[in-house]
């Protein structure tokens, strides 16, 4: 039996270089590292290349504009949208302070695998309806339904 957990915490980008560095050495396609790792083919053929004239896999100090959302600001992100799901990004973003946009914490939340789903539209009750359910509630209180199957609309 394996017993042995999935790797539930993700690869950092230096490890999937490193990775694909590897993999390239073992003489693996480029479409199958391309698919593994899901970064653009001409980016996994920049990563070979520049592993070839600096013999290193890792990304040059500066490069690139320094990230926003440090790592405090990913905690708070993730808290918030455990703590309160229905919020937008609009709002957790109003809700921080911080300056940080919508889109950002929009791309930090599709790196964390959320997915945007509307509600569903339900009629609210009418006051007549509410007054109808308690008046039902309360004549049928003390009735016994052991006998009674509740079906939703599920089919049997």
């Amino acid at each position: 039996m394996n017993t042995k957990r999935p790797n539930s915490k993700p690869l950092s980008e230096e490890e999937k270089r490193k990775r694909i560095i590897l993999e390239s050495k073992e003489g693996r396609p480029i479409p199958q590292i391309v698919s593994t790792y899901r970064f653009h083919e001409k980016f996994v053929e920049k990563i070979i290349r520049a592993f070839g004239s600096r013999r290193t896999f890792k990304r040059r100090k500066g490069a690139g504009r320094p990230k926003k959302l440090n790592q405090a600001l990913k905690i708070a992100i993730r808290n918030k949208v455990q703590s309160f799901p229905w919020l937008s990004c609009d709002q957790i973003a109003r809700n921080l302070g911080k300056q940080v946009c919508a889109e950002s914490i929009r791309l930090y939340l599709k790196y964390l695998e959320y997915v945007y789903k509307s509600p569903c539209k339900k009629p609210k009750l009418s006051k007549k309806d509410e007054d109808e359910r308690l008046k039902w509630a309360r004549t049928h209180k003390e009735y016994d339904f052991s006998q009674i199957i509740f079906a939703g609309e599920a089919s049997f």
